[in-house]
């Protein structure tokens, strides 16, 4: 009976098989490149965030200097006769700031600034260049308050001033800004 073969299953895999196989890996590799590419698009959101972040803190610095009024004319709201907004001005108080704008943005367009009032696209950091930081701009906003209600704006000085920093960007090929961070903090009147 050496000539005799059992009849049986043949070995190997059915078309289902390598089908239903096929489908499983096919969705397996679908899940991970949606996956690269959400992390990819969350990796240069959280980028922007950082930059926009420490250009904000950058501002914040740069008031840090400024006094909370002009002891000569603490009522003036704006740039005192003269006066320009810049380093080059010892005299700068909180409402020389509001409305300032920094940047792309800015009139004439520039850079954003660092906390020494030089703008950072003309630095280099580890060789590399930041000219994509142009593509930034840093807008001021200096409100009174009401220092027993900080969401409430006043028409005349309280001993509290509220400051908001924003950061806007604006994509190579986009026509808008977006806005990526939001900075507020308070300045009290010295007593």
């Amino acid at each position: 009976m050496s000539g005799l073969r059992l009849m049986g299953r043949p070995s190997g895999f059915t078309m289902l098989e390598v089908a239903l196989s096929v489908g499983i890996l096919a969705i397996g590799i679908l899940a991970a490149m949606q996956f690269l590419g959400t992390a990819t698009s969350q990796n240069k959101a959280a980028s922007q965030m950082s930059i926009a972040m420490n250009l904000a803190i950058n501002i914040q610095e740069l008031m840090a200097a400024a006094d909370y009024a002009d002891p000569m004319q603490p009522d003036n709201w704006e740039l005192e006769g003269g006066e320009i907004l810049g380093p080059e001005n010892a005299t700068l108080d909180l409402d020389d700031f509001d409305g300032a704008v920094f940047g792309w943005a800015a009139t004439p367009p520039g850079a954003p600034l660092d906390a020494g009032w030089q703008p950072i696209s003309q630095q280099t950091s580890g060789g590399h260049s930041l000219a994509a930081l142009s593509r930034y701009t840093q807008r001021v906003r200096v409100e009174l308050v009401d220092p027993k209600d900080l969401k409430t704006v006043v028409k005349y000085d309280r001993g509290c001033r509220r400051i908001t920093i924003e950061v806007w960007h604006r994509a190579n090929g986009s026509e808008t800004d977006s806005l990526v961070h939001t900075l507020e903090f308070l300045r009290f009147r010295d007593r």
